[in-house]
Order: C-alpha cells, then sequence, then structure tokens
C-alpha cells in the first residue's frame, strides 16, 4: 500500500515538473493598442568605473487589441546599448527592451540615464525608463 502511494506521488511530482510556467493574466481592452510597464526604473546600487557592464531588461505588455509597435527608441548617452522587439507586439503578448550600460565611458558619482521609448500606443506615446547607481572610481582618480 505505501508503495502504490509513493509511486502515485512520484508520477504527480513529475507530472508538475514538465509543466511550463504560466502566462500572466492580461486583460485586455478593446482598442488601440496600450502599453505597460512592470517597471520604469531600475536601481543599479554602487558599481566601480570600469566594471562589468549593467544589463537589465525591462518587460511590457500590449493590453490593447490592436498590434503595438515601437516606432523608436532614443537614450541619453553612447553609453546605453538597446535592444528592442522589431515586430509588433500582439494583443495580450509580453515584450522585453534589453538595456546594457558600458561603465567604461561613465562619470564618477550619482548617475542617471534615461531612455525613452516612442510607440503608437496611445496611453503613452512616449514611455522614459531610466537606470540609476552611484559609479565608484578608485581614491586617487579623476
Amino acid at each position: 500500500m505505501k508503495r502504490v502511494l509513493f509511486a502515485g506521488l512520484m508520477v504527480m511530482a513529475l507530472m508538475a515538473c514538465g509543466q511550463e510556467k504560466p502566462k500572466r493574466q492580461v486583460i485586455v481592452e478593446q482598442g488601440p493598442a496600450q502599453i505597460a510597464f512592470d517597471e520604469t526604473l531600475y536601481e543599479f546600487g554602487a558599481r566601480q568605473y570600469d566594471s562589468e557592464a549593467v544589463r537589465h531588461d525591462f518587460t511590457f505588455v500590449n493590453k490593447g487589441s490592436l498590434p503595438l509597435v515601437i516606432q523608436k527608441i532614443v537614450t541619453t548617452c553612447g553609453c546605453l546599448k538597446v535592444d528592442y522587439p522589431k515586430e509588433p507586439v500582439q494583443s495580450g503578448e509580453e515584450g522585453v527592451i534589453h538595456v546594457t550600460l558600458d561603465m567604461s565611458d561613465v562619470p564618477k558619482g550619482y548617475l542617471k540615464r534615461t531612455i525613452s521609448v516612442y510607440s503608437n500606443a496611445t496611453n503613452l506615446p512616449e514611455v522614459r525608463l531610466c537606470l540609476t547607481g552611484t559609479v565608484l572610481y578608485p581614491e586617487g582618480t579623476y
């Protein structure tokens, strides 16, 4: 009896491990594309100048019923590299904007860099994403 119970529990555990992560529940509104970000600010803390690049993904969802198109992205600094979906993001689907901050080309002290995202979303045709933190230099430099 214990073996049957144990075997049944093992089968259920294996089935649970094979399941995919459930998709986010998105409430879609009828009408034009609408963009909603999980976050628009990423604080990376204190980092050494010329250290490994700061990388962050900003996730968004199209809450409208029409496709969302990112038309252009503008950054405040050449130290930022941005990769974003070039194809339309369909209704209810997620998209990701990948941001990389090159730490070898930034000044000492408090740092704020902005990425402006322009799209066909009627609720937010321009969204500003920010990376903030402090850049530390070795003693006696800069």
